[in-house]
């Protein structure tokens, strides 16, 4: 704030009460495709070892390389999104991205 009391102007020329709202909204943006794609990976990390447990043994190696593959796919995934999404101000942006990594119905069942 000025000493008028009245908000700043940053040096880009936007009021400086706009720019953290929008730095946070892009932070939250990429926070929540982070946490959506951990709980897909997780969900069919799950799902697989049930599958591979009902066919036979299956052994703490095999566990791990499963999680271990699992993980590299979703960091493969979402490098471009959270890349693109940067620290993007456009509101269209950041809604099209919230939209892709949002639970369809379906999902919520």
């Amino acid at each position: 704030m000025s000493d008028t009391g009245e908000p700043a102007a940053s040096e880009s020329g936007a009021w400086a009460t706009d720019a953290p709202s929008e730095e946070r909204r892009a932070a939250d943006a990429r926070a929540h495709i982070v946490a959506r794609t951990h709980e897909i990976r997780d969900r069919e990390v799950s799902r697989a070892l049930r599958r591979f447990d009902a066919v036979g043994e299956f052994t703490d190696e095999q566990e791990a390389a499963v999680r271990t593959l699992a993980d590299r796919i979703v960091a493969d995934l979402v490098t471009v999104p959270l890349d693109a999404l940067g620290e993007s101000r456009d509101s269209a942006r950041l809604e099209a991205a919230l939209d892709l990594f949002t639970p369809t119905d379906a999902e919520r069942r």
